[in-house]
């Protein structure tokens, strides 16, 4: 239930997002890929790419993880809790202009 929440919780700060060209990368914990994927086809989500089991990018905009899983979390802001099930939604921290990113 969490997970689908979740996916709610993307489709939501995309619909409110000014930038909706290209695709959206969101690194996940490999347990949440078959889920994930169910409700990025079933809902369709094009604009979000295909989830992976290969852990987490430079490119991730968005993370779903375990609340507890402090090295996913870094250069990371909560924007999302899921009590139920443990976990929480990440969105990448953007740098203020003329200072280096946050990683």
């Amino acid at each position: 239930m969490d997970t689908k929440n979740a996916m709610h919780e993307l489709e939501a700060r995309h619909a409110a997002s000014v930038v909706r060209e290209g695709h959206v990368r969101v690194g996940i914990n490999w347990r949440f890929e078959p889920a994930m994927n169910y409700y990025r086809g079933t809902r369709g989500l094009r604009w979000m790419e295909t989830l992976a089991r290969d852990g987490f990018s430079d490119a991730d905009a968005y993370r779903y993880v375990f609340a507890n899983d402090t090295a996913a979390k870094e250069g990371f802001s909560t924007v999302a809790a899921f009590d139920h099930s443990g976990t929480v939604l990440l969105k990448r921290v953007l740098a203020a202009p003329g200072t280096a990113p946050t990683r």
